[in-house]
């Protein structure tokens, strides 16, 4: 299409993202010197031009009459992630990308990619690496987007479980590992990405120190292994870990798993940028944490466990977190924060936080989901913060149970027997899996 072009009705430009400076750039292409090359279309009311690479450069055009930019039916095309400098072609596994350009010799298809605080477009040939103009130059790089037709094929089978160990609490030791094979169906095309957070754990309180380290390894395009482990002195009686699936296709999700000693408020940066701030999920893997005792306090009930995690200063290219642990002391030993980044509103996605205080049983809090979702929804949960006597052992729960309507679920934050808990802190993520 033309500037002068009326949009078609049904009919839909697809964006790349936004650029550097904020501007949203779409996918065009313009033929020039006996070959039509994929760009970056600019569609704002005062300027109208792309850009494209050609040979090693970055050529800018602003007028001539193949100057177009793709138009689609609504919801036909998709973006799909391919990493570690994979030529495309064959050995990939894409099938059925959208074609944007060519010469007489190969297609060429649309690409896009992070670069210097936004986003990129350019194009690739097949078996061949991605090109991208920039600044009067071309790139290439290792980790890029190709735009395909929408199919069963592109179906990105995210996933939510949970390991839970059966541990019977006589027989368990000191510095005790667990760990299960968790095979899932279909196939991914590559090793997906797997991220753990803890979810419920049942420690012994002698050694004063909570050590609970949960992770995935081994991963395949069929299955990986879970594992939750404790180690030294402390004794691990059971716990839980849930785990998230995400195909390493998926355009729409950064994750990353943040890793500190003692207190801290740092920034972490995505390797990738957002058209707008996005959501964050965040929930502890790993916590190696001493009880601290109030200063001018000595009875075993001031002993407490205490830290917190959070996030703030969410922008499109990043956020900030933040570890807490009591001040004025060396308690946290590490820990380990999983993380999730994905654009705000995306369908079949919604995550938040609740806490409780003052509990030596079971708080219920109902939420109810933002919209109306197709099939029923998987949950993940995890613990951000929390404050607990040591004067009993470490008993902390999370769950999440989906109402029979769909439509909402009840979250649970408890412990049991004798202890009780002043503060905590849960998050939640949850995924639809037919959205």
């Amino acid at each position: 299409m033309t500037k002068s072009d009326t949009k078609p009705k049904g009919l839909e430009a697809v964006p790349l993202g936004k650029e550097t400076g904020g501007r949203m750039k779409y996918v065009g292409n313009i033929y020039y010197e006996g070959a039509l090359h994929p760009g970056n279309f600019d569609l704002s009311p005062t300027t109208f031009y792309i850009t494209i690479a050609n040979s090693g450069k970055e050529v800018m055009i602003t007028e001539g009459p193949s100057l177009r930019f793709l138009m689609v039916p609504s919801d036909t095309v998709a973006w799909f992630r391919v990493t570690g400098y994979q030529r495309w072609g064959k050995r990939t596994g894409i099938q059925n990308p959208v074609r944007t350009g060519g010469d007489v010799r190969w297609p060429r298809y649309s690409v896009r990619t992070f670069h210097d605080g936004g986003i990129v477009g350019g194009e690739v040939e097949p078996d061949h690496d991605p090109i991208f103009p920039y600044r009067g130059s071309t790139f290439t790089v290792g980790e890029y987007h190709i735009l395909v037709y929408k199919s069963e094929l592109y179906g990105f089978h995210n996933a939510i479980g949970q390991y839970r160990t059966e541990n019977k609490w006589f027989t368990v030791t000191a510095g005790s590992t667990n760990s299960v094979w968790v095979p899932f169906t279909p196939a991914e095309m590559e090793n997906p990405i797997i991220l753990t957070t803890i979810s419920m754990i049942y420690m012994e309180k002698d050694s004063k120190t909570v050590r609970v380290n949960a992770y995935a390894d081994f991963v395949s395009t069929t299955d990986f292994h879970v594992h939750v482990d404790t180690w030294a002195t402390s004794i691990l009686y059971n716990a839980d870990v849930s785990w998230l699936k995400i195909s390493n296709g998926d355009p729409d999700f950064r994750t990353g798993v943040f890793s500190c000693t003692g207190g801290i408020i740092t920034s972490v940066d995505f390797n990738w940028s957002f058209d707008d701030p996005p959501e964050i999920f965040i929930g502890l893997t790993k916590i190696d944490l001493s009880a601290n005792q109030d200063q001018g306090q000595n009875v075993d009930t001031a002993w407490r466990w205490h830290m917190k995690v959070s996030v703030d200063k969410v922008s499109r290219t990043g956020f900030r977190i933040c570890v807490e642990q009591p001040r004025g002391t060396d308690a946290m030993h590490e820990c380990k924060i999983t993380w999730v980044a994905y654009p705000k509103g995306k369908p079949g996605v919604h995550s938040g936080t609740l806490q409780a205080s003052n509990l030596s049983g079971s708080s219920i809090h109902k939420v109810a989901f933002p919209h109306p979702f197709k099939g029923r929804p998987m949950v993940l949960t995890a613990f951000t913060s929390f404050i607990i006597p040591a004067s009993d052992h470490f008993r902390l729960r999370s769950e999440a149970y989906v109402w029979e309507s769909g439509s909402g679920m009840d979250c649970v934050l408890a412990t049991w027997a004798e202890s009780t808990i002043t503060w905590a802190e849960m998050s939640y993520l949850v995924l639809w899996p037919d959205q």
